[in-house]
């Protein structure tokens, strides 16, 4: 029973953020076993403070014991325990429920919904395949929209569970799947992680799902934990297609749109970027009667926010992506494109060249996205592929300039990296699955070598 408790307690950890917060997944009645002191549902804080006092593992907890604990205990806590926390959780893939999170040492925190359609009859399940949820420095920017109701209001009940209400990417208007009544649905899409890997200070994810016959939406998410995070949407198939990618804002925060980048702007000032390649943008506000910017922090209530609507028309396969910038970054001169590559990375995979430019920093990305299935979560392309003035034998290649002068790189399932600035590159002893490191200049050769250990963590599924 301990050992049960303990891995139960740990996923609650993973999911929540570094306040004890957790997202609004699928259905949220706002039941509590104990509401003692009146705290949100969605709070965590103290049953993870109990669970750190009860199984003695401090990392467990993410703030000291509040009142909650002190009832449930019946006694006070071991306060010396849970103090010695506060131990940097990692960023992991969660394969059962189908989550991937993503945490930096800022408190930012990226939950990714690759999992099943809910669970038997998916009841309590909502139509988000693909869709991620963003907390930055402890302040929730992307949301999921919560449940607000099941009964009273069938209209608001399939509209809160609906794909449009959720962080992702709805093609040529049709729902990842259709409601059938208030606990029911017409079919059950399966998701699945295509790859996941993490290191120290980089996370790489993708995952795709089966909700659409004739096209497909594969979706790849680049966490760069001090720089910001990039979203690549990869619409798949032979045919024309309309994408609606959505994106939902905590009411906390206001867009301000100017060309394809917004500057959003927290109540007290503080401010994040958001750059797009889709061709139309639109915000909707708090007075649009679509209802599609309402938000339901807790069962029953309403609030009332801003959500982002962007649509990309062409013929497929294309892809269209998304930048957030990270808090400690001015977005005055924050700029995103998307080139082809100059370079093949073979008839098996489709790629990505994308390029973003902030102030005096910029970073050339290079994604391979696998045509097949076939190809696992080890693979990469054949050759050395590139552009934007990278090349490389990665399936997923990152490379930031400072000052024009490249300086880090990140690679998943990859070796190599050259770049046209001659002062630096990378070449590791072997393919590695994930690697996150500096390009020191050297004097003596272009390449940085090293070791396949270096700076490595990794992530397999």
């Amino acid at each position: 029973m301990e050992s049960a408790a303990s891995r139960q307690a740990r996923y609650l950890r993973a999911i929540a953020d570094d306040a004890g917060r957790l997202p609004l997944l699928g259905d949220d009645d706002g039941g509590q076993l104990w509401p003692v002191c009146g705290r949100p549902a969605a709070d965590a804080a103290p049953t993870l403070a109990l669970a750190a006092a009860v199984l003695g593992d401090p990392s467990l907890a993410v703030c000291a014991p509040p009142e909650e604990t002190y009832w449930i205990l019946g006694r006070a806590p071991d306060v010396s325990v849970i103090e010695g926390a506060r131990a940097a959780w990692p960023s992991q893939v969660l394969p059962h429920s189908g989550y991937f999170v993503s945490r930096t040492p800022a408190g930012d925190h990226l939950l990714f919904d690759a999992g099943p359609h809910g669970f038997l009859n998916g009841g309590h399940a909502h139509s988000d395949a693909l869709s991620i949820v963003l907390t930055v420095a402890g302040r929730p920017v992307l949301v999921d929209p919560g449940t607000a109701t099941y009964t009273m209001d069938a209209a608001m009940r399939d509209r809160f569970r609906s794909t449009r209400m959720h962080n992702t990417v709805v093609l040529d208007g049709r729902e990842h799947v259709a409601p059938s009544g208030p606990f029911h649905w017409s079919g059950g899409p399966a998701g699945r992680f295509t790859i996941s890997r993490t290191a120290a200070g980089f996370d790489f994810v993708e995952g795709t799902h089966d909700a659409y016959a004739g096209s497909a939406h594969v979706r790849s998410i680049v966490s760069l934990h001090d720089f910001g995070w990039l979203i690549v949407d990869h619409v798949a198939g032979d045919d024309d297609v309309t994408a609606e990618a959505w994106w939902h804002l905590h009411p906390s925060w206001t867009p301000s749109i100017r060309d394809h980048v917004l500057d959003l702007i927290a109540h007290d000032g503080q401010r994040l970027g958001f750059a797009t390649t889709a061709t139309d943008v639109t915000v909707i506000g708090p007075g649009d009667p679509s209802g599609l910017s309402a938000f339901a922090p807790e069962y029953g209530r309403v609030e009332h926010g801003y959500a982002v609507r962007t649509v990309t028309r062409g013929h497929a396969p294309f892809v269209i992506v998304t930048f957030v910038t990270a808090p400690a970054r001015r977005t005055e001169s924050l700029r995103l494109s998307v080139q082809p590559a100059e370079t093949s990375a073979g008839d098996d995979w489709r790629t990505c060249v994308a390029t973003v430019r902030l102030n005096q920093m910029s970073i050339a990305a290079l994604l391979a996205t696998p045509v097949s299935s076939d190809l696992g979560p080890d693979a990469a392309p054949a050759t050395r592929w590139g552009g934007a003035g990278v090349r490389t034998d990665a399936r997923v290649a990152v490379v930031r300039f400072e000052q024009g002068t490249a300086a880090v790189a990140s690679l998943v399932n990859g070796s190599q990296v050259e770049i046209a600035d001659p002062r630096a590159g990378l070449a590791l002893a072997t393919r590695v699955p994930a690697f996150h490191g500096s390009l020191r200049p050297a004097l003596a050769s272009a390449v940085h070598q090293v070791e396949p250990s270096e700076r490595l963590v990794t992530e397999a599924l």
